[in-house]
């Protein structure tokens, strides 16, 4: 993958090789999100929306739907 983001960023093969840990993470991420189709977009919101559904719900059972 170091090869596919250093073509992307037009820099020499070995370039991405070179960077910190913490920027080689930012530019996987950038590309993940840059190459990711609308379908997987939307396979992945909507299993966001599913996951936050399913921790309200577990949150209304143990501790109630009010504070007070």
């Amino acid at each position: 993958m170091g090869l596919a983001i250093s073509r992307h960023w037009g820099q020499s093969p070995h370039w991405f090789d070179g960077l910190t840990y913490d920027m080689r993470l930012e530019l996987v991420a950038d590309y993940m999100l840059t190459h990711e189709s609308h379908k997987d977009s939307q396979k992945k919101s909507s299993e966001a929306r599913v996951e936050a559904f399913h921790e309200q719900r577990r949150v209304f059972t143990t501790e109630g739907a009010c504070d007070g």
